[in-house]
């Protein structure tokens, strides 16, 4: 068998050879592994023989994995520079298995000449061992009290012996006639002479004494120490003579004998380049040996199977593309079909509800009087004007009404849709008057009947003049009574003025399939289409909590950091399903656009979606602050920037706007002078906030955490970390994990998911405080500077067709 499992039919002799110098290379590491530790500790134990076996294993391994790993390429046969570079690897190997091994040999090898040179250290080490001890302060009697003591006695001794000579002296020269009186004899000055003498005679007695007692105490001190002396000596001279030697000492011996006799240090060299050699010959025989026809099967083999799996990954991504592909078609032809029969079905329902209203018209005719429908006009442009004609053709300038009085009863008012209180029960009140939507367009008003199904009630909210080609009203279901206590949205979209490309509807209608809900973080589609007195439409459920954006300006209901994070897991897991099931990406995640549930989030307004990799028109226009500078700075007629990336900035734009209350470079923005007093963009300033947008990383959250007081940076280094990588610039550097068949929105929650469990496997604290502008009120220092004067691709957009905040308008969002 060889070294992968597979039968050798060919070469055996080579790689019994090969797998021989192998085993025996391992033996002589459990010799000397075995062999080591006894010599360390003196004597052989059972322990060693597995500390042994264990080392053997583990150079078995090593020099079995150099081995194989040689000739197994897997783009055809190996380079120079990979031999060599293998081969400098294995010689590395092999020089420290030869020292490792060597050198309890050479303790075997040379036992009695390091026997011979351990006992001459031993006896160099008794020598040096009694010369520091009698250099032991402890053991002299210099500074000793008694030798200060001696020193002293011996002193005042000599002083006594001086004052007796001097008196002695004194008395002969008295006697004589040569003292002071110059009278020879004894006299009065001689007697004195001599009581001087006899003082002085007591006093050296008295010193003597003293001497004789200090050298006594001297002499016995000194002979203690001594004997104290002698004794460390002796127990010093014990301890080495019975200190086993062990390996270190063994190895100093050998080095020392390697220094005198040249035998032994030359034999020393022979027995570690013999293991040396030994050690590397498996992978001398296995470089340098002609191939086999063993190892050449085993490289077609390998680049066989690299070939199949390029083939398949290759397969895979062009099965996914193309059942994407056909979901889209086949999602596009069931559309089309139905909105054929529901054309059928609108035109039979709207014939026979004409003819009920002409004969219930000529019913009260017959009973009142009144005029035949036809003299009236009622039927003439009812649903283009809001204007009637008299009698005589021409308009009634004052009461706006046909004729005087000839048309009979007429409500002042129209039908208009309200909430009660509740936004629950009670259904629709209609008592509001009739109102045009913000493009002015008339026969859009309350109570009309949209795509045979959908009664309108008045607009969520009046849009303004960046949004006039977008309306949203409130609606109920005229069919389905399963729905009467239900409101939904239905969102009227006028194709954007000097746009191209088919209108945002039908980004919506081919983005999410009609009637069915793929996510519980998508908002459904119930039904879209054109209405030819309504135009194009798209119906969703309402959502009476509101958005994102009115949560974060609620002074009632308040955000924690938990929050924000669980609605930013939902978010990109409704993002990852739509792409993987519809090959969608959104481009227009923003808080406003993130409805609220009763318990998810709800992403909404699809209308800038698009599909990648298939034929698409590219989106027109984007959102200020959260779209990516790809999409803000993307050039007419280029499809190849939209990614799942886009999304990913989006969804960390909107995290950011979550936690600190303000959208990423908004400060920057507004330090360098771009915005105005109400915080819009200068128009004439657009292209330097394109430039900020490209070349600036905004401020991190680590930057807002640690001028607020309270906040754990450390914990929460992690996240912004990671919402700082979600908004680089660079969209490679958003997402640089993403792999062939994972999609960015999957890599990044993946990531989200890491770092939140991270914060709640430590129990941060900080995950239970309030985020928001409100309540981080401090912000960083942020620079007024603008990036250098770099070029930046002109975009197509323009502000006028940047696509506004609102996207199903909500009264709470304060749009």
């Amino acid at each position: 068998m060889g070294a992968d499992g597979e039968p050798l039919t060919f070469d055996r002799t080579r790689y019994f050879v090969v797998g021989l110098s192998v085993v025996i290379t391992a033996l002589f590491a459990f010799a000397a592994m075995t062999t080591a530790a006894a010599l360390m500790v003196g004597h052989l134990s059972w322990g060693f023989v597995g500390l042994g076996a264990l080392w053997s294993a583990f150079i078995f391994n090593i020099d079995r994995w150099v081995v194989s790993s040689f000739d197994y390429d897997f783009d055809g046969k190996p380079g120079r520079a990979q031999r060599w570079g293998l081969t400098a690897v294995r010689l590395c190997i092999a020089l420290l298995i030869a020292f490792s091994i060597s050198e309890p040999l050479l303790m075997v090898i040379f036992r009695s000449e390091i026997q011979a040179a351990l006992a001459e250290q031993r006896i160099r080490d008794v020598r040096a061992a009694g010369d520091e001890i009698r250099a032991d302060s402890r053991y002299q009697m210099q500074d000793s009290p008694e030798a200060r003591a001696l020193a002293d006695a011996t002193a005042a001794n000599a002083s006594a012996l001086a004052r007796q000579r001097a008196a002695n002296d004194a008395v002969d020269e008295e006697l004589s006639g040569r003292g002071g009186s110059g009278v020879a004899g004894i006299g009065d000055r001689a007697l004195e002479r001599e009581a001087d003498l006899r003082q002085a005679d007591t006093e050296v007695t008295a010193s003597a004494a003293a001497l004789d007692v200090a050298q006594r105490a001297y002499t016995d001190k000194a002979s203690r120490l001594a004997d104290e002396r002698d004794g460390a000596i002796t127990a010093r001279v014990r301890e080495i003579s019975d200190r086993a030697p062990g390996l270190i000492d063994r190895e100093r011996a050998l080095g020392a004998l390697a220094q005198r006799e040249f035998v032994v240090d030359f034999t020393q060299w022979l027995v570690r380049g013999l293991l040396f050699m030994i050690d590397l010959t498996p992978a001398l025989l296995k470089m340098f040996s002609p191939q086999t026809l063993f190892e050449r099967q085993q490289r077609m083999r390998a680049r066989r199977l690299a070939s199949e799996a390029d083939r398949d990954v290759a397969s895979a991504i062009q099965i996914s593309a193309e059942k994407r592909e056909l979901d889209s078609a086949a999602a596009v032809f069931e559309l089309e079909r139905w909105a054929r029969v529901r054309d059928e079905e609108v035109a039979r329902e709207t014939d026979l509800a004409l003819r009920k209203v002409i004969a219930d018209h000529a019913h009260e005719v017959d009973e009142r009087g009144y005029d035949p429908l036809a003299s009236v006009g009622l039927l003439v442009a009812a649903r283009r004007s809001n204007r009637t004609k008299s009698t005589d053709g021409e308009p009634d300038s004052t009461s706006g009404e046909p004729g005087g009085s000839t048309a009979g009863p007429r409500n002042e008012t129209r039908e208009d849709i309200t909430l009660d209180d509740d936004g629950d029960d009670g259904g629709i009140a209609f008592d509001q008057p009739r109102r045009r939507n913000g493009a002015g367009r008339p026969g859009e008003g309350v109570t009309q009947l949209v795509g045979g199904r959908w009664r309108l009630g008045h607009p969520l909210v009046e849009p303004g003049a960046p949004v006039a080609w977008r309306t949203a009203f409130f609606a109920e279901d005229a069919l389905d009574r399963r729905n009467r206590k239900k409101y939904f949205v239905v969102k009227r979209v006028y194709p954007v003025h000097g746009a191209s490309g088919r209108p945002p509807v039908l980004n919506e209608l081919h983005s999410l399939p009609i009637g069915l809900e793929i996510s519980p973080f998508v908002a459904p589609v119930v039904q879209g289409g054109y209405d030819p007195d309504f135009g194009y439409f798209v119906v969703t459920p309402f959502y009476k909590n509101g958005t994102l954006a009115a949560l974060m300006e609620s002074e009632e209901r308040h955000l924690t950091l938990h929050n924000a994070l669980v609605y930013t897991e939902q978010i990109l897991q409704g993002l990852e399903t739509v792409f993987a099931e519809r090959n969608r990406v959104h481009l227009d995640i923003k808080p406003s656009n993130i409805a609220l549930d009763d318990r998810n989030i709800r992403i909404i307004d699809w209308g800038l979606a698009t599909g990648l990799g298939i034929e698409d028109d590219a989106p027109i226009g984007y959102s200020l602050w959260y779209a990516p500078p790809e999409q803000v700075t993307a050039t007419s007629g280029d499809k190849s920037w939209p990614s799942g990336r886009c999304d990913v900035r989006a969804v960390g734009a909107t995290l950011y706007s979550l936690v600190t209350g303000a959208p990423p470079l908004f400060l920057e923005a507004r330090n360098a002078g771009l915005l105005t007093e109400r915080g819009g963009l200068k128009k004439h300033r657009q292209p330097e906030f394109e430039r900020m947008l490209t070349l600036t990383q905004p401020a991190t959250l680590d930057s807002f955490f640690a001028i607020n007081e309270g906040w754990n940076r450390e914990e929460l280094q992690p996240l912004s970390d990671l919402v700082g990588r979600w908004l680089d610039p660079d969209p490679a550097r958003r997402c640089p994990a993403t792999e062939i068949l994972s999609s960015a929105q999957s890599v990044a929650l993946e990531d989200l998911r890491a770092v939140s469990a991270q914060l709640v496997g430590k129990k941060a604290s900080s995950l239970l405080r309030e985020v928001g502008g409100d309540r981080l009120v401090k912000h960083p220092l942020i620079p007024v500077d603008l990036p250098a004067q770099v070029p930046v691709p002109r975009s197509h957009h323009t502000v006028d067709t940047i696509v506004g905040e609102a996207a199903v308008g909500y009264k709470e969002a304060g749009i």
